[in-house]
């Protein structure tokens, strides 16, 4: 949610991130009310799976991240107009200050939980290691 916030665009926003093989972590947002599309739901999919989607939207939608790097000509070829990407590489960078804006919304928008006091990641799926591990 935190790379979103390098964009200032009044509209939909996709965040990837390259998770290996055609893989991507994700999240659609849309930056006029600081929410997700879906409201919690983020992907770990096939990035197949993940321009189906967002094709379905037929809105214009921004991209950050590496993961929309690497598969920018794959998601211009399918999305067509609506893919917009930023000429501006550093902004597909996580930073301090797209958290800190990221926490302020949470803040201000009444979603924070006093119950949680740090920063932690959210674990979609076991990793590569785990799955080994389970399957001896």
């Amino acid at each position: 949610m935190a790379l979103a916030y390098n964009i200032n665009f009044n509209g939909y926003i996709c965040s990837l991130i390259d998770a290996k093989n055609d893989n991507v972590y994700g999240g659609l947002f849309d930056n006029s009310t600081h929410s997700h599309i879906k409201e919690n739901e983020y992907l770990a999919e096939n990035i197949n799976y993940v321009t189906e989607i967002l094709k379905k939207c037929n809105k214009p939608i921004f991209f950050v991240g590496n993961g929309s790097i690497l598969h920018k000509d794959m998601l211009k070829s399918t999305l067509k107009e609506n893919a917009i990407f930023a000429d501006d590489n550093s902004l597909n960078n996580l930073t301090s200050v797209s958290v800190g804006i990221a926490a302020f919304h949470i803040c201000t928008d009444n979603k924070y939980n006093e119950d949680e006091y740090t920063l932690s990641p959210t674990y979609l799926r076991k990793s590569s290691a785990e799955m080994n591990l389970q399957e001896k």
